[in-house]
């Protein structure tokens, strides 16, 4: 596959877009929070809504990985969108756990699973761009 002079320039502005926006937004979520001081949700509630977040996952997952099955010609662009709704379960799961906590360590918590949740997408979108 033949390739501009230019695409290493503007696969590396694309990464560093990528970097410097990650960046910001781990920026936001470590400086401040909601304010408030949030409660804990029942055990019970945790427990279903957890079961639910998994199952959705899941489901999510299995749907993507018939998805990178079919696709052959959009192979890279199948595998962005199976990392991205791969992530996007674990970071469900993750905030129905943090349901289970209360005040600063919810809030921390919540923090954590968002920075995950921001980092998978990052690094999906630099082995898709990485795979081009």
């Amino acid at each position: 596959m033949a390739h501009d002079v230019g695409d290493g320039a503007q696969r590396d502005d694309t990464f560093m877009n990528i970097c410097w926006r990650l960046a910001a937004i781990l920026g936001v979520l470590t400086a401040g929070g909601c304010s408030g001081n949030p409660r804990p949700v029942p055990a019970a509630t945790v427990q279903k809504d957890l079961s639910s977040a998994r199952q959705e996952a899941a489901e999510k997952n299995a749907s993507a990985a018939r998805g990178l099955a079919v696709a052959d010609a959009g192979k890279v662009e199948a595998q962005y969108k199976a990392r991205i709704t791969a992530a996007d379960g674990e970071h469900q799961i993750a905030l129905v756990q943090c349901e289970a906590l209360s005040g600063d360590t919810q809030r921390a918590c919540r923090d954590q699973a968002d920075a995950k949740f921001e980092l998978a997408k990052a690094n999906a979108k630099v082995a898709k761009i990485e795979h081009r």
